[in-house]
């Protein structure tokens, strides 16, 4: 009954949080003095609390896409990626593991990890959208896929909180075993790119 509850409410945040969405502005972040923690306040008159981890600074494959800001948890986009030095091993044996009829495509979905985006303003926001649109053409038109190089932070999701009620992350329900991997990142900087030569 407890867990039901738990349920309902975080259904209630993240559909009151869908509903009034965070803005095209993005959302204002607040990052405490000592680096340690965000906080995310959004639109709806919501805040989510982050604990700041390790710098995230790389160029990924991306396997997926998807702008919206539907997670109760504060993200508006998520990138699935495959990092670049998994990508190049892979083209050497499949050189064209990255389109979904190839017999290294398992493999690649099988190495790739969610990243769910927290916004800070309208040019991470457009990024992001951006990249969902030109990954969604480029599957349906060549199935060659895009890169982007992701600087910022992973973050820990701490609780959120909503019109009275708060969602911690010890209520939230854990993904199903062999779910791909999934982390929240604040960015500094979203750059979309085209891939350099693999294999």
């Amino acid at each position: 009954m407890k867990m039901l509850l738990v349920l309902i409410a975080a259904g209630a945040i993240g559909f009151y949080l869908f509903k009034n969405g965070i803005g095209d502005s993005g959302s204002k972040v607040e990052v405490a003095a000592d680096g340690s923690e965000l906080k995310l306040q959004t639109e709806a008159g919501g805040t989510a609390t982050f604990a700041i981890n390790e710098e995230l600074d790389g160029t990924f494959l991306v396997w997926g896409a998807h702008e919206g800001c539907g997670d109760s948890r504060g993200s508006c986009g998520s990138l699935t990626l495959l990092p670049l030095d998994v990508a190049t091993r892979l083209a050497r044996r499949y050189p064209d593991f990255h389109r979904c009829a190839s017999p290294g495509a398992a493999e690649g979905k099988a190495n790739t990890y969610d990243l769910q985006l927290l916004v800070p303003d309208s040019k991470t926001r457009k990024a992001i959208a951006g990249i969902a649109t030109d990954h969604e053409s480029r599957m349906r038109e060549s199935g060659n896929r895009l890169c982007v190089t992701l600087r910022g932070n992973y973050v820990d999701f701490v609780q959120v909180e909503l019109g009275g009620n708060t969602l911690t992350a010890a209520q939230v329900p854990k993904p199903p075993a062999g779910a791909t991997k999934q982390y929240f990142v604040f960015p500094k900087s979203l750059e979309a790119n085209e891939c350099p030569p693999l294999g």
